[in-house]
């Protein structure tokens, strides 16, 4: 749990860092750039404590596990002289028993750095992210590359071909009560989510890899997959009756050694659907307000006079408040606890 707090708590200061930087101009605009710089700090403080606690609980365990290791060899090393100074072992009998007793406790000795790389492994294996187009990214393109189709952008005007199709298990696009049928339509779907936002640094949709057991049957990982989706309660059901699309695809590849990798894709819309089957608003502007219930003037520190902008319009200090919580902190771990439950 620990090392799973850890891990996102390193990717949500990663992103959150280079949001704010990317929305530095706007930061300034609104004055909101300070409220940020001390959110951040907060976070980075955060991050420090967590970090912290992971390497004390390593270095507690490593310490654990060596005392183990390195008590069970050197009681096997007395127990040999002992038994042989008796007379109850021949000196090759006592010899093997310090060598075995020696290597008998190498996989102790070996089981926490394993642990703990595993940990790291785990926790990585299971991301969200982000589809910007700051980075060059398009919703469409993730649809093709998970769904194996060819999908045109009617965006950017680009054809995008799949490298691979042949680990392609399964398809399917799960849609909430309130979205247009002909959203079932892969290239209607993400085409319509790019032609929705306007921005260059606009977020497009969200993105999810996660692992499943190799042992499973297509049979039974499609069924997972799909019940974790259209569950009416927690994970992505709750979501999906909230207005968002999800995208989702089973592959079943293989790495260079041949090891089997069995895993899924997921690709949600960052907008809801409002009761009209219109993309509604992600965040919308709150100006705040004094304790007569009055906007606070954005006052000119040189001046002393109200700031105005480059239409003459009067600038009053607000700040932005998400529509959904879909981007809280919360719900992705409520969600990677769900997938686990579901996955067990």
């Amino acid at each position: 749990k620990l090392l799973s707090k850890y891990w996102s708590q390193y990717t949500a200061l990663g992103d959150t860092f280079l949001e704010n930087l990317q929305g530095l101009t706007i930061l300034k605009i609104y004055q909101a750039d300070e409220y940020k710089q001390k959110e951040m700090n907060d976070e980075a403080e955060k991050f420090r404590k967590i970090t912290m606690k992971v390497l004390s609980m390593q270095l507690n365990s490593i310490t654990i596990m060596d005392l183990i290791a390195y008590g069970g060899a050197a009681v096997g090393v007395i127990m040999a002289a002992t038994q042989y100074a008796g007379g109850h072992v021949s000196l090759a009998g006592a010899l093997l028993i310090i060598l075995l007793a020696a290597d008998f406790f190498i996989p102790m000795r070996q089981l926490g750095s394993y642990f703990h790389v595993a940990m790291n492994g785990m926790a990585a294996s299971t991301r969200f992210s982000i589809v910007k187009r700051s980075k060059g990214q398009s919703a469409v393109e993730k649809a093709s590359y998970i769904s194996r189709s060819i999908l045109v952008s009617e965006f950017d005007g680009q054809t995008y071909r799949p490298k691979y199709h042949e680990d392609l298990v399964h398809s399917e696009i799960t849609l909430p009560p309130n979205a247009p049928k002909e959203y079932a339509d892969r290239a209607t779907l993400w085409n319509a989510v790019e032609l929705s936002e306007k921005g260059q640094t606009s977020q497009l949709a969200r993105m999810l890899k996660a692992s499943l057991p190799n042992s499973w049957s297509y049979e039974l990982a499609e069924e997972a997959v799909r019940d974790y989706v259209q569950r009416t309660s927690g994970a992505f059901g709750t979501i999906v009756s909230k207005g968002m699309c999800v995208d989702w695809a089973i592959h079943d590849s293989e790495n260079e050694k041949g090891q089997r990798n069995l895993h899924f894709h997921l690709l949600a819309t960052l907008r809801p659907l409002d009761e009209n089957e219109k993309w509604a608003e992600k965040q919308r502007k709150v100006y705040d307000l004094d304790e007569n219930g009055e906007r606070i003037p954005v006052i000119d520190k040189k001046t002393g006079q109200q700031k105005v902008d480059k239409r003459n319009h009067k600038q009053w200090k607000c700040h932005t408040e998400q529509t959904t919580d879909w981007n809280s902190r919360a719900n992705a771990k409520t969600w990677r606890e769900d997938l686990t439950a579901t996955i067990n």
